[in-house]
């Protein structure tokens, strides 16, 4: 379904949807997508909107019929996914998202992607998706992590001695705001 269609959430895993009561997810919502999440075999995506998407943890766990959370085909700009805390694939699923931004200002974050694919979008067999940390927070990596392109314009990003394939690993500044960058490869 539409991730900006307020009748797909609800508070509770299983809960009925209030649209006139449940509001989208944003910087401070923990989402969880699991078994009692209504995927089917026809229906089992997650579509992204222009706009972008803001959580603070994301958790997918046991949902059913291989799910997907994607941004429109051939699409590169916008459709980002803001998360201000940590985030938890699960090995059944794809993760058709451009663009990832970690935007914490905690440390001790995590980021655990149990083989999930990682691609910008299901038309594009070629490119995989982006991870960008920019603010002042920190991530350990949980486990191997396959990635087009890691950008540290801010925080720390702790491999945690993983295995990393990525195209490229790029440190700069986020426009007029500078944060100090920590990565820790131990081992990766």
């Amino acid at each position: 379904g539409d991730w900006n269609n307020s009748s797909h959430w609800s508070f509770t895993s299983g809960g009925t949807p209030d649209p006139n009561d449940c509001q989208l997810p944003d910087a401070l919502t923990n989402v969880v997508f699991d078994a009692n999440s209504g995927f089917t075999p026809t229906s089992n995506t997650v579509s992204m909107p222009s706009s972008g998407a803001y959580v603070k943890d994301m958790t997918w766990i046991n949902a059913p019929n291989n799910p997907i959370i994607s941004s429109p085909a051939n699409t590169y700009q916008g459709y980002e996914m803001n998360i201000y805390g940590s985030i938890t694939l699960q090995n059944n699923m794809q993760y058709f998202v451009n663009n990832t931004y970690f935007r914490s200002q905690e440390m001790g974050n995590t980021i655990t992607t149990n083989g999930a694919v990682l691609k910008v979008n299901s038309d594009d067999t070629n490119f995989t998706s982006n991870f960008t940390f920019d603010s002042v927070g920190g991530w350990i990596l949980q486990d191997d992590l396959t990635i087009g392109y890691i950008g540290l314009l801010g925080g720390t990003f702790d491999t945690n001695g993983n295995t990393i394939r990525c195209e490229s690993i790029n440190s700069g500044s986020s426009g007029s705001v500078s944060y100090s960058v920590t990565i820790y490869l131990s081992n990766s």
